[in-house]
């Protein structure tokens, strides 16, 4: 085998067709006309590669695209008002998530109270903690917790539609929800009717008619509006109202909801 290949690999023979002498003065035999033929059969480039000595780079593959963000950025969502601060905590995350962004902004307003929040200085993110400065900057009642930086809206519903429009336009192009606990007034429609979606988050195990009814309340006001089952346990309320964790019932229910349009 070795005979063979270094025969393979030897430079043909000159062309006046003399036998060139080996390194010991001897004359190498030279080959035969069908060891010759197979040699240059073996050799020869298939057909049609290219004969020249330049071999082109394959093109270099572009990084694929991150995949857009899906579902609306700018929701509201009406539950009952003691799951309102926990869900707007929890929601905003949820959608920070979802949009790639570090941070988003919960708007909280509850019938007939002042909403209440985390005691202290809670757990929160670089980039809510810094948007809370701002909001608080604008004179707002702002706190930072998990990714929300949240806005405690004045009890006087006229009051809370200045002071939600001016969060909103300070948040920029952030992620943004405004939960409404308790009885809706109607001096709020024009907040709702400024976001992408609606949400309706009843309390498990309610009858299905509320449902239909906070729907048919919302008609001709929401430009698009959803209705989920929700039951939070204390503890679980407890830890979304400290941005520490999203309630999988509540991730369920939002996942439904924001999907919506996909199906």
């Amino acid at each position: 085998m070795r005979a063979l290949r270094e025969f393979l690999l030897a430079a043909p023979p000159p062309g006046d067709g003399g036998t060139p002498a080996g390194a010991d003065g001897l004359r190498a035999e030279r080959p035969g006309p069908v060891l010759v033929r197979l040699r240059d059969a073996l050799l020869a480039p298939p057909a049609g590669a290219p004969t020249g000595p330049a071999i082109e780079a394959a093109p270099r593959r572009e990084a694929s695209a991150p995949r857009a963000a899906t579902g609306p950025s700018d929701i509201a969502v009406l539950c009952a008002a003691e799951d309102a601060v926990a869900v707007a905590i929890a929601t905003a995350a949820v959608l920070a998530r979802r949009h790639r962004s570090g941070c988003a902004l919960a708007c909280v307003w509850i019938s007939g109270a002042e909403p209440g929040g985390p005691e202290g200085r809670p757990v929160a993110a670089g980039p809510a903690r810094r948007l809370a400065d701002v909001l608080g900057g604008r004179g707002l009642d702002a706190l930072a917790c998990g990714r929300a930086a949240t806005v405690r809206l004045p009890a006087d519903p006229a009051e809370a539609v200045v002071a939600a429009r001016r969060a909103t336009a300070a948040a920029g192009a952030a992620p943004a929800v405004l939960v409404v606990g308790g009885a809706r007034a109607a001096a709020l429609d024009p907040l709702l009717a400024d976001r992408e979606r609606v949400v309706v988050l009843a309390r498990g195990g309610a009858d299905p008619r509320v449902g239909a009814l906070a729907l048919a309340g919302l008609a001709g006001i929401a430009a698009a509006a959803t209705f989920q089952p929700l039951a939070l346990g204390p503890g679980a309320r407890a830890l979304a109202a400290a941005g520490l964790a999203v309630p999988p019932a509540l991730r369920r229910a939002l996942g439904a909801a924001l999907e919506e349009d996909r199906a």
